[in-house]
C-alpha cells in the first residue's frame, strides 16, 4: 500500500508545483515572486493539517467506515469554523505582515488575502485521511489522478489568459474540488469494511 501511496503522490507533487513553472515561463521572473510570497503564508497556515493527519490516521485506522461517516461531518465543520476564523485574521493582518516583513511585494497582499480561502478547505485532511487508514486504493487513485490533471490543464489555460489572478483562482477552485470530490468518494466508498 505503501508503494501505491507513492505513486499516487508523485502526480499531485508535480501538479503541486507546475504553477510556479508556469507563471514563470509566460509571465516572468517578478510576477512570480509576488506569486510565492502570496502563497507563502497561507501555505504554512496549513501545516496544522500535517498534525492533523497524524493524530487522526492511528484513530481511523482502528475504527469502522460507518463509525467514521457517522462523527466525520462533525469534526469536518469544527475543523472549517477553526480554519474560518484564521482565514479572517490573516486577510486582516495580511497588509500589515507584508509592510512589517515584505514590504517590496505589497502588491501580493491582495493575492495572498484570496489565498487564504484555500484555508477553508481544510476539512478535505479529514476525508483524505480516512481514505488512506481504509486502504481505499481505487478511490485514492481517483483523486490523484482527476485533481493533478485538472489542476494542471486549468493553469495552462488559465495563467496565459489572466495571469497572477488565474493561478490564484484555479488555486482556490481545485481546493474547492478536492474537497467535493473527497467528500464524494469517502461517502461512496463500497469497500469490505475489514475493522469490524
Amino acid at each position: 500500500f505503501g508503494k501505491h501511496l507513492s505513486l499516487m503522490g508523485l502526480m499531485t507533487k508535480v501538479a503541486g508545483r507546475i504553477d510556479y513553472l508556469i507563471v514563470f515561463h509566460f509571465l516572468g521572473a517578478a510576477p512570480l515572486a509576488s506569486y510565492l510570497f502570496a502563497k507563502a503564508l497561507p501555505k504554512e497556515l496549513q501545516s496544522v493539517n500535517k498534525v492533523i493527519k497524524t493524530l487522526t490516521l492511528p484513530k481511523f485506522s482502528g475504527r469502522s467506515l460507518e463509525s467514521i461517516k457517522k462523527q466525520i461531518v462533525h469534526k469536518a465543520i469544527v475543523l472549517f469554523l477553526f480554519y474560518l476564523v484564521i482565514a479572517g485574521l490573516y486577510i486582516l493582518a495580511a497588509p500589515f505582515i507584508f509592510k512589517a516583513v515584505f514590504p517590496q511585494y505589497l502588491d501580493a497582499v491582495i493575492y495572498s488575502q484570496v489565498l487564504a480561502l484555500t484555508l477553508l478547505f481544510s476539512p478535505s485532511v479529514l476525508f483524505n485521511t480516512a481514505l488512506v487508514a481504509h486502504m481505499s486504493k481505487k478511490e485514492l487513485y481517483i483523486l490523484s489522478t482527476i485533481i493533478p490533471l485538472v489542476r494542471i490543464v486549468s493553469m495552462l489555460i488559465a495563467i496565459p489568459l489572466y495571469g497572477i489572478w488565474g493561478a490564484i483562482v484555479v488555486t482556490v477552485f481545485i481546493d474547492a474540488v478536492r474537497l467535493i470530490l473527497l467528500v464524494f468518494l469517502f461517502f461512496n466508498n463500497k469497500q469490505i469494511d475489514l475493522s469490524r
